[in-house]
């Protein structure tokens, strides 16, 4: 049985460590495998993830307050959920709560860092070996390994973890995306249209030729992100008139600050309309969908907010469906559109950047 760790940060990657040694020492069946401590120097580091991710049995996700919504956990646990059934993948929480675990992540069963849980998650693995050891036996070997185990949790615990210099979304972003194609090609070297572990439906030339209406008008959950989204709330105003008047129906809206200098150039920069124009047309956005929010027969949820933090692409998610834009630099012909299914690891980073974009944004009131 081979068994996938995954970790991201100093104290993630201590359990991880943890558990790489501990679990085989009784499952001696099981081949645990995390990058940390099974990647030699001088390896193709891609190649050797990519290798174990597609030949896993189940899965560990080891997350702490820290890391929970780092974009490469997050890629290998939408890897981990495409080539496993739900029951093969389970979290490892360290100093949190099943309830302040996220989506896409909170899907998982997790595992507290206590006797009784981390017995089960075992029960767990044993039952899925090819000769499962009897429960006399793994019972004893957990009380005698325990204490093993548990010192090494209170230590990842104890760990102090300093907030490394942060780099800018874009460094992030593009570091994710290189992995992701490196991945792709290795695992799957087929066409666009096939990429099973990325989610990518269909492409088209350009966002404007995206069916929007069909797309919008049975949507329950509307999450977008732009720029300057007053093309596309221009174009689809009747459509979300409806939606706004339906019971059940909740729009999130994330657009830059057009308060902030910094952040109204940046936006500004494929364009040049200028400063104070590309401030107006900001507003005038930021107005259109407060009117929509506070119309008098309004019965949907809708939420806007301003960032201080420029989107890197344009996102809109209507269900289990993302649209994906990437945004181009300079004066450019347009860039191609994305469809991406629910399942997608591209859908799952881009919907935790739009949860992580709106929780850090200030409400519009």
């Amino acid at each position: 049985m081979k068994l996938f760790i995954s970790s991201s940060g100093p104290r993630s990657q201590l359990v991880a460590k943890a558990l790489h040694q501990w679990i085989p020492a009784i499952l001696q069946s099981v081949e645990a495998f995390t990058s940390s401590e099974d990647i030699m120097k001088g390896s193709r580091w891609s190649q050797v993830v990519s290798e174990n991710l597609a030949s896993t049995d189940f899965g560990i996700i080891c997350l702490t307050p820290e890391n929970q919504h780092e974009p490469w956990l997050l890629f290998e646990a939408g890897a981990l959920s495409k080539s496993l059934n739900m029951g093969s993948v389970a979290t490892f929480l360290l100093d949190m709560n099943s309830s302040d675990v996220k989506d896409p992540l909170a899907q998982f069963q997790g595992t507290r860092p206590d006797s009784e849980d981390v017995f089960k998650l075992l029960e767990t693995l044993n039952r899925r070996l090819p000769a499962p050891l009897t429960q006399p036996r793994l019972t004893n070997l957990f009380e005698a390994l325990w204490p093993d185990l548990e010192e090494k949790l209170i230590a990842a615990r104890k760990k102090v973890v300093t907030k490394p210099t942060r780099r800018s979304e874009r460094e992030v972003l593009d570091e994710v995306l290189d992995r992701i194609r490196s991945f792709e090609r290795l695992v799957a070297p087929v066409a666009l249209g096939s990429g099973h572990l990325i989610g990518v439906d269909r492409m088209v030339p350009q966002w404007d030729e995206l069916d929007w209406e069909s797309y919008l008008q049975n949507t329950l959950a509307i999450d977008v992100l732009f720029r300057d989204g007053n093309p596309w709330r221009e174009r689809n105003e009747a459509t979300l008139r409806l939606l706004a008047q339906r019971e059940g129906v909740r729009l999130r809206v994330v657009l830059p600050d057009p308060n902030d200098d910094a952040v109204v150039k940046q936006s500004d920069q494929p364009h040049d309309f200028g400063l104070d124009k590309a401030r107006e047309r900001i507003k005038r956005c930021i107005e259109g969908f407060r009117l929509l929010r506070d119309m008098t027969d309004t019965r949907a949820r809708i939420e806007v907010y301003a960032s201080r933090e420029l989107p890197l692409y344009a996102w809109c998610r209507m269900d289990a469906v993302g649209m994906f834009l990437p945004y181009a630099h300079g004066r450019r012909p347009p860039m191609p559109a994305f469809v991406l299914s629910e399942t997608g690891s591209l859908f799952q980073i881009c919907q935790a950047d739009f949860e992580m974009l709106a929780e850090r944004a200030a409400p519009v009131v």
